[in-house]
C-alpha cells in the first residue's frame, strides 16, 4: 500500500466510536464528532507540511494490491462542513484551507 503514497510517514486513523473508518460516515452526532476530530488532526499535520494524503480503505484490508478508485483534493474544513461520506478506495490530497 505504501507505493501509492508520496509522503514519508503513514498513519492509520479510525473513528473513536466504531474503531474503524466507517465511523466517519453519515449525518449523526458520532460521525460528525469523528470528522471534526479528523479535521483537527489534519489541521495539526498541515502546520508541519503543506499537504498530506488520505487513502480511504474500507474493504478487503488483506488485499495486497491497492489501486485508488478516485482522486480528489480537499481541505480539513471540507470534512467539517459538507463531506459526510468517503468513497471506498478514494485517494485524497489534503491541503490547507484558504483563509
Amino acid at each position: 500500500m505504501a507505493a501509492i503514497f508520496s509522503k514519508r510517514h503513514l498513519y492509520m486513523v479510525d473513528a473513536w466510536h466504531t474503531g474503524d473508518g466507517c465511523g466517519f460516515q453519515g449525518n449523526n452526532e458520532y460521525a460528525e464528532r469523528a470528522r471534526q476530530e479528523l479535521a483537527d488532526f489534519l489541521d495539526d499535520v498541515l502546520e508541519l507540511a503543506p499537504e498530506c494524503e488520505l487513502f480511504v480503505r474500507q474493504i478487503n484490508l488483506t488485499a495486497r494490491a491497492v489501486s485508488p478508485a478516485s482522486y480528489d483534493k480537499i481541505g480539513p474544513n471540507d470534512i467539517r462542513t459538507w463531506r459526510t461520506t468517503f468513497k471506498d478506495d478514494e485517494f485524497l490530497s489534503i491541503v490547507r484551507d484558504a483563509e
